[in-house]
């Protein structure tokens, strides 16, 4: 569970819903090139600074989440800064991560009038028109580290409901069964790190990586955010993913189904984050219910198909009517982890602009 409150090849032709409600508020932008960044290194040689020009969404945002993918030696700082026409915001850091030791933590307390950080999400009291990163880069003993990939996911909370369809031929990828139950310190806390271990354990086997096939107690030692007390924060997990050889993994809000349609229809199957209430039917979510779970794919009989980390071993492969996952889908903001290879694209139905 992640135990803080949310803020926000079947062929079947007559596999369609029509579903109101979906929320269209959000836009990923994926930075591999930081040529484009001011970068300063300090006296010593150890630290760099690098800060981005205004980035301007196409609409207006009030949360944010950042990930990042960092390889080798080194630490890195992330940080944002909201801009409105007539203001700037202070630079809020949205978490310090390390390799090859060294610090690794969100940080608390950090709350004003124009907005606070939950964990490792920032929101805004009012929508804001552009964003600043500043990323601090500490030197490993021997080399710079290698920031591979920063993400960073706009949502407007906002933003009307759309119509949407969940259509097409139904798919169930076959991805490895973990449970968090095997531990009895993972019971109610580690529904994320072994979300997590399922998404890798899929690839490596599919791309015949043993070196991805992870147990969950080892995803859970190296995402622990000890100012939170837990293993759910979600940058923390796809900074492990992104840490592995040729992978990729980050944090998304996405509109709606025909994304997650698009990624499983591509081999691609996704984290995602769910009031464990709602998914279970009940009309609404309880506070601290946050649940992580792996949606492997979908049938012909308005179903989702998932593998649910919090129930034994024999139980994790579950469905759940369409319109209850939604409803629990929605208590995170559709927020979803996305792993895949380098190797691969995701579908344009992601919306993923690269930069």
């Amino acid at each position: 569970m992640r135990l803080r409150p949310i803020v926000r090849g079947l062929a079947v032709a007559s596999f369609l819903w029509i579903l109101q409600g979906a929320l269209a508020g959000s836009q990923l932008l994926l930075f591999k090139d930081f040529t484009g960044f001011e970068k300063h290194t300090n006296s010593a040689g150890v630290v760099q600074e690098w800060i981005s020009p205004i980035l301007k969404p196409t609409a207006p945002w009030d949360e944010l989440v950042v990930s990042w993918n960092l390889r080798g030696n080194g630490a890195l700082e992330l940080s944002a800064q909201a801009i409105w026409s007539d203001h700037e915001s202070t630079r809020y850091v949205m978490g310090r991560w390390a390799n090859g030791g060294g610090v690794r933590e969100s940080v608390p307390h950090q709350s004003d009038e124009d907005g606070k950080v939950l964990t490792d999400t920032l929101v805004l009291k009012r929508s804001a028109e552009g964003l600043r990163l500043q990323l601090k880069l500490t030197r490993g003993s021997d080399s710079w580290p290698d920031l591979s990939l920063v993400g960073v996911s706009f949502w407007n909370k906002s933003s009307p409901p759309t119509e949407e369809r969940f259509s097409g031929p139904a798919v169930d990828l076959d991805v490895p069964a973990r449970t968090q139950t095997a531990w009895p310190e993972g019971v109610q806390n580690w529904c994320s790190p072994t979300t997590t271990s399922m998404l890798l354990a899929y690839w490596g086997r599919h791309l015949a990586r043993t070196n991805l096939q992870f147990t969950v107690p080892e995803v859970v030692h190296e995402v622990n955010d000890p100012n939170w007390g837990g293993t759910g924060n979600w940058p923390f997990n796809m900074a492990f993913v992104g840490r592995q050889p040729g992978m990729r993994g980050c944090v998304a809000r996405v509109d709606g189904l025909k994304a997650l349609e698009a990624l499983l229809h591509a081999g691609i199957p996704v984290g995602i984050s769910v009031s464990y209430s709602q998914l279970q039917g009940k009309p609404n979510a309880k506070s601290g219910d946050g649940h992580l779970i792996v949606l492997r794919g979908f049938d012909g009989a308005g179903k989702v198909l998932i593998n649910d980390p919090g129930v034994r071993l024999e139980r994790v492969q579950r469905s759940f009517p369409v319109e209850d996952f939604l409803r629990a889908w929605d208590n995170s903001s559709r927020t979803v982890y996305l792993v895949w290879p380098e190797s691969k694209s995701l579908p344009p139905e992601v919306g993923a602009e690269w930069r």
